[in-house]
C-alpha cells in the first residue's frame, strides 16, 4: 500500500513526535510503581469505546478501521484521528524510554504512561470495532 500526501505529512508528525521525546526527554523516574501503567492501559482501552458510543448516541457518525492514508479532520469518522493519536504517544513513549535509558540508565515514568496509554487507545479502537461488528 502506498502513501499519499496524508500518511507521509502523518509519518512526519508521528517522527517529530519521537525525536521530541529523544532531544529532550524529562527526567521521571517510575515513582508509582507498576500499578499505574497497568491502569493507564486499562483506561486508555476503555475511554476510547465509550467515547465513540457517545458520540454514535448524539452524532452520526461512521466507524470504521482506520487506514494509515485516512484524512483526520474528516468530522464523521472519528477512530483515524484516534489512531494517530495513539501513534504519537507509542513513538513519544518509546523515544523518551530508550533514550533515558540510554543517557541516564533509569526506566522514565512520563514515557511509560505515554507508551501505555498510546497502547490503551489501539486495544480501544479494536474493542470498538468487535462492538460495532457485533452490535
Amino acid at each position: 500500500m502506498l502513501m499519499n500526501l496524508t500518511g507521509k505529512i502523518k509519518t512526519g508528525i508521528v517522527i517529530l513526535a519521537a525525536l521530541s521525546g529523544v532531544i529532550r526527554p524529562e527526567k521521571s523516574p517510575l515513582n508509582q510503581g507498576y500499578v499505574f501503567p497497568v491502569m493507564v492501559v486499562i483506561f486508555g482501552s476503555l475511554m476510547i469505546p465509550f467515547l465513540v458510543g457517545l458520540s454514535l448516541i448524539f452524532k452520526k457518525r461512521e466507524i470504521i478501521k482506520p487506514n494509515w492514508n485516512d484524512n483526520l479532520l474528516t468530522r464523521r469518522k472519528p477512530l483515524p484521528f484516534i489512531q494517530f493519536a495513539a501513534y504519537i504517544f507509542v513513538a513519544n513513549g518509546i523515544a523518551t524510554i530508550i533514550s533515558t535509558a540510554i543517557r541516564d540508565h533509569q526506566l522514565n515514568g512520563n514515557g511509560l504512561v505515554n507508551m501505555d496509554f498510546g497502547i490503551g487507545m489501539l486495544i480501544g479502537i479494536q474493542l470498538t470495532l468487535l462492538w460495532i461488528k457485533n452490535k
